[in-house]
C-alpha cells in the first residue's frame, strides 16, 4: 500500500485569488456559515477504498444490512470535508491561512449518506495566544445536512496566519 502525502495548500485552495490579511476586522464570537457541499457516491467510495475500507462505506448491500442502513461516508472523510469548508470560509473573510493545531471533542451524530448536502456553522473565540506572524484561537463547529439535522460537532484550536506572506508549510515539512 502506498500512502500519499498531501500539501496543505493543495487540500485548502485559495478562494477568489490573492488574499490580504484581515484578522483585525474578523468578528470573533460571531456565528459563520460555510458553503454547502454535496457528498457524491463516487467520493464516498474513493475515500473509503484508500483510507477507511469498512463494508458500510464500500458496498451497498453490506451497508443496507449494517446499523447505518445505507452506504455512508467515513467520519474521517466528513472531518476532512469539515476542515476544507471551514478554512475556505475563513479565507473568504480575508484571513490568508489557517489550519488546525488541535481537534478535540469530535462527535458524529448521524451518518452522511450519498447525495447529502453538508454545511457548517462555527464560532471562533478571541485569540488566546498572539505570537506574530500567527495567533491561536479556539473554534467550535457543528455540521448539518440538507434537512438541518446535526451530523457532527467538534472543537479545536486554529493557527491563523496574520500575514499573507507567511507560508505554513507542506505536509512534508
Amino acid at each position: 500500500m502506498t500512502l500519499r502525502t498531501y500539501s496543505f495548500w493543495a487540500l485548502t485552495p485559495a478562494i477568489g485569488g490573492p488574499v490580504a490579511s484581515n484578522w483585525q476586522s474578523f468578528k470573533t464570537g460571531q456565528i459563520y456559515t460555510t458553503e454547502r457541499h454535496c457528498v457524491a457516491r463516487a467520493d464516498i467510495l474513493a475515500f473509503a477504498e484508500e483510507f477507511d475500507p469498512q463494508p458500510y462505506h464500500l458496498d451497498e448491500s453490506a451497508a443496507q444490512a449494517s446499523i447505518f442502513g445505507g452506504l455512508c461516508a467515513s467520519g474521517w472523510q466528513i472531518c476532512a470535508l469539515t476542515t476544507r469548508l471551514l478554512i475556505a470560509r475563513i479565507k473568504r473573510e480575508g484571513i490568508p491561512a489557517a489550519r488546525w493545531l488541535k481537534l478535540a471533542n469530535l462527535h458524529w451524530n448521524q451518518p452522511v449518506f450519498v447525495d447529502d448536502t453538508l454545511h457548517l456553522r462555527f464560532i471562533i473565540a478571541p485569540p488566546a495566544d498572539v505570537s506574530p506572524p500567527c495567533l491561536i484561537a479556539a473554534c467550535d463547529f457543528t455540521g448539518y445536512n440538507q434537512d438541518g439535522i446535526k451530523i457532527m460537532r467538534g472543537s479545536g484550536q486554529l493557527i491563523i496566519d496574520t500575514h499573507a506572506s507567511t507560508h505554513l508549510g507542506d505536509a512534508d515539512d
